[in-house]
């Protein structure tokens, strides 16, 4: 169905609730009890979809109109403002809020069921880019690791003077063929400046 079709019964639905209404202008307590009937099945209807996101520790985005949670929360306020308008005797105020639920119970179905590949979607972007996060991290903390022990190499097979005079590259290639580490020769001179600026190896020293 197109989404004009849809609104266009969404309309109607507001124009039957305000026909009926305006037959029972005459008949208040009448007219509250069709108001109290008529909002009893949105209610219900919107509790579970809020049930739905407090499972899932989900509060409702205030504004978010393309959000079933917010929508359902709105729809249950106006219920609630309902029965007070009714409690109060405000009958005129009471078909306002009357129609209002009916436009939010037909915006919370449409959303509801036509928002789920959203929905997927936004989960789907969220699932892979917390694995993007977590794999980072575990790539940092294997880099931190090889750089460890290539330092603890380092500072085993060479003097203070010895790696402060030997360049990036000369060490790079003694750790390559002691095969401490398993990267690449420009990874590990990237591991040996890292450390040097860390302080975790001398300097190198270069003549003026």
């Amino acid at each position: 169905m197109k989404r004009g079709k849809i609104l266009s019964g969404r309309l109607l639905g507001v124009r039957v609730l305000e026909y009926k209404l305006a037959e029972l202008q005459d008949s208040p307590e009448l007219a509250a009890e069709v108001l109290r009937s008529s909002i009893r099945a949105d209610r219900e209807y919107a509790q579970n979809i809020r049930s739905f996101y407090l499972a899932k520790g989900e509060a409702p985005v205030e504004g978010d109109d393309s959000s079933p949670n917010w929508t359902a929360a709105r729809l249950l306020g106006h219920c609630d403002l309902l029965e007070e308008q009714l409690a109060g005797h405000r009958s005129d105020l009471a078909i306002l809020s009357a129609i209002q639920i009916a436009t939010l119970r037909e915006r919370l179905r449409w959303i509801w069921v036509h928002g789920g590949a959203a929905v997927k979607g936004h989960d789907r972007f969220e699932a892979e880019r917390r694995a993007q996060i977590e794999g980072a991290k575990a790539n940092k903390k294997k880099s931190l690791g090889d750089r460890s022990r290539a330092v603890e190499a380092l500072r085993k097979g060479f003097s203070k003077e010895q790696l402060a005079a030997l360049n990036d590259s000369r060490l790079a290639q003694h750790l390559a063929k002691k095969n401490v580490v398993r990267c690449s020769h420009r990874t590990l001179r990237r591991y040996i400046s890292s450390a040097r600026k860390d302080g975790l190896l001398p300097r190198q020293f270069r003549d003026k």
